[in-house]
């Protein structure tokens, strides 16, 4: 499963929340309106911000310089040269300098806050592909009638919650855990009406 899947699989589990239909309706308008570049860019938007406000990411970097950081929680800690350092990726995409009221949904935002594909020499060099394949799955999926998640726990996106706001996956059969999102289950009526 690559990148684009896993953040697609997050910001759907966000934005089928029953507190999102607002949101969920104003992103089913812009994926029935004809394809251009104003709905590829508000697709690609809404994509942005439900991966930033629901992705669970981070990576490991070994720091460059001796620095001192504080920590989400007030904390100043030292960090020696070369010491292999968690950036969070989770607390990254609430703070409010890059993006000025972090919980709101914008999807105007620019695109250059966002670090989900990383940044400088470590950023993803299929950026620009998952953001075309993002937008289309968002276009795909939301133009369809009545999106919702699958009745009972096939609905769900089983997740274990961890430490920093960070989540490991069950697989389908809630046997083992998995590093990606695998488990959830959505459906939509066809045109006539009937579940699919």
């Amino acid at each position: 499963m690559g990148r684009s899947e896993n953040q697609f699989a997050q910001a759907i589990d966000f934005y089928l929340e029953p507190s999102r239909a607002t949101l969920r309706a104003e992103i089913a308008a812009i994926a029935r309106q004809p394809q251009s570049q104003q709905t590829d860019a508000l697709l690609l938007g809404y994509a942005m911000e439900g991966i930033r406000l629901a992705g669970t990411f981070g990576s490991y970097r070994q720091a460059s310089r001796a620095d001192e950081i504080t920590e989400d929680d007030g904390r100043s800690v030292a960090v020696p040269a070369g010491a292999r350092v968690f950036v969070s990726f989770v607390s990254a995409a609430r703070d409010p300098a890059r993006f000025p009221a972090p919980d709101e949904v914008n999807p105007r935002r620019d695109l250059g806050a966002y670090i989900h594909y990383g940044f400088g020499p470590h950023a993803c060099l299929g950026r620009s592909a998952s953001q075309i394949a993002i937008v289309e799955m968002f276009r795909a999926l939301f133009r369809k009638r009545n999106l919702c998640r699958a009745p009972g726990a096939a609905g769900e996106l089983k997740k274990v919650a961890r430490p920093g706001g960070f989540y490991v996956y069950m697989k389908e059969d809630w046997g083992s855990l998995w590093p990606f999102p695998v488990s959830m289950k959505v459906q939509w009526d066809d045109e006539d009406g009937a579940a699919e």
